[in-house]
């Protein structure tokens, strides 16, 4: 989820070059094309005007987005959206596609999207790393403010629908970290544990078996309480610590290469 964090802080950074974009396609080509070429794990890069052709991205050709219910929307309220795409625009397989809206003042001038296949949250290393993690979960998902799914990663096999809380994901789309005990969609009892990676936009749940171990001797009954609190304790850490590394750390990177571009210009 982390590279998700990543691209919304790219995505602000290239936001602040809307005219460049917007009146110079042949530098905004080259802007994006360094984007994606830094970091491999993006798939695409574009910038979409308000009529849908882009001709500003990192694609072969150009691209026409129609209009659908979705997008106008978006542009009728533009604002940053994480949302998940069933075929990508240059892969043609599941992709996480983070939105930047783009101004000049309170002027709307287009999107800047940024796209990563599904691929790249459930790499084989990704879920090793879940697998050894203690206690390990059964599941990890990430989604959206609206309750939308973006990515899923279970430690053995494929995903499970049962695993899911009963409730709807947007439930749980708020800032306050929480965990708890229900019962699943399957029928089973389960512990969940949700908090936020990118507060307003992207938000993690993991789905653990309800049996608890005893933490440093504690009676059951309030090891059962007491870990799930420290499992979305531990989660804001590891978001805290994701933030710096992988976005403000990024984002300073970028800033220094579009510097130095542009006094080569």
């Amino acid at each position: 989820a982390e590279v998700v964090a990543g691209a919304i802080g790219v995505a602000r950074t290239l936001g602040s070059l809307g005219n460049t974009f917007l009146h110079e396609p042949e530098r905004c080509a080259e802007y994006l094309g360094a984007v994606v070429d830094a970091d491999p794990r993006y798939s695409f890069a574009g910038f979409l005007p308000p009529d849908g052709h882009v001709a500003c991205s990192t694609a072969d050709t150009p691209i026409f987005v129609p209009m659908d219910l979705e997008r106008l929307a978006f542009l009728e309220n533009p604002t940053r959206l994480v949302s998940s795409v069933p075929e990508g625009p240059v892969t043609g397989d599941w992709a996480i596609v983070v939105s930047e809206p783009v101004f000049d003042g309170a002027t709307f001038l287009g999107v800047i999207s940024i796209s990563i296949p599904h691929s790249v949250l459930t790499a084989q290393g990704r879920r090793s790393d879940l697998a050894q993690a203690g206690p390990r979960p059964l599941e990890l998902l990430t989604f959206n403010r609206r309750g939308e799914l973006l990515s899923r990663l279970a430690t053995e096999g494929a995903p499970d629908d049962d695993e899911l809380p009963r409730t709807s994901l947007v439930e749980f789309a708020d800032d306050v970290a929480r965990a708890f005990t229900a019962e699943s969609r399957g029928g089973a009892t389960r512990t969940y544990a949700a908090t936020p990676i990118v507060p307003g936009e992207v938000y993690v749940l993991g789905i653990w078996e309800p049996e608890l171990p005893r933490l440093g001797g504690l009676p059951t009954g309030l090891a059962a309480v007491m870990f799930p609190l420290l499992m979305w304790a531990m989660s804001l850490l590891v978001a805290s610590v994701a933030m710096h590394r992988l976005v403000l750390v990024h984002v300073e990177a970028l800033r220094s290469r579009m510097r130095g571009f542009g006094r080569t210009r």
